[in-house]
């Protein structure tokens, strides 16, 4: 794991030794299968945070929105390594499994004793304002603000990346993409929060 997650997970309150190495152990796994997001987990808990931070939450909630964002792809580890670096364009089918990753999120992690409500933020980090995002279609007010905010850094980072269908975009597309779903599937003030930060330019990935 990035020496950077594990120090502030080792900074996190509330959470036992015991618990802190198996999320260790858990995010490392996730990374190591596809090599195309290793550090993915990293880069959107590092934003979710900052996002956090510049929407004035207390450090005790910007911990558990880091804690969700960097368990938010446990699902994928269900999912076949073929279909999620399949170069090419999925399948109806093949996508379907891919969308079923929250759900499984969500049963691995609903009887850990968290602090925070973590199995719920995986389970909603890809519902949109609109209905329109899975997997049980929540509108609006119905979706955690944590998951709004982790949706945002969650696109962000992935457009910034490449993917095996596609080459890295620039910062600016991932923030012109945001921007231009400000209020109808990403929540406004994350996505305000995010603009934010970017336009600062002390903020980086890496």
């Amino acid at each position: 794991m990035d020496t950077e997650v594990r120090e502030h997970l080792e900074q996190v309150a509330g959470l036992q030794p015991a618990l802190l190495h198996t999320i260790e152990a858990v995010s490392l796994a996730i990374e190591e299968r596809d090599h195309y997001s290793v550090g993915h987990q990293r880069r959107v808990a590092k934003l979710s945070s900052a996002i956090g931070e510049q929407m004035g939450w207390s450090p005790d909630r910007v911990d558990g929105v880091y804690l969700g964002s960097v368990l938010h792809n446990i699902g994928e580890l269900t999912v076949p390594l073929e279909i999620l670096a399949y170069p090419g364009e999925l399948t109806a089918p093949e996508f379907d499994v891919i969308r079923r990753h929250p759900e499984i999120g969500y049963e691995i992690l609903k009887y850990v004793p968290f602090p925070w409500p973590i199995a719920e933020m995986v389970l909603q980090h890809h519902e949109r304002l609109d209905g329109s995002g899975y997997p049980n279609g929540l509108k609006n007010g119905r979706i955690l603000q944590e998951s709004r905010i982790m949706a945002v850094a969650d696109v962000v980072a992935a457009m910034a990346a490449p993917r095996p269908h596609r080459p890295a975009h620039d910062i600016d597309s991932a923030l012109a993409h945001v921007t231009e779903m400000r209020g109808v599937w990403y929540d406004e003030a994350a996505v305000d929060a995010c603009v934010q930060i970017f336009s600062r330019k002390d903020f980086t990935f890496h």
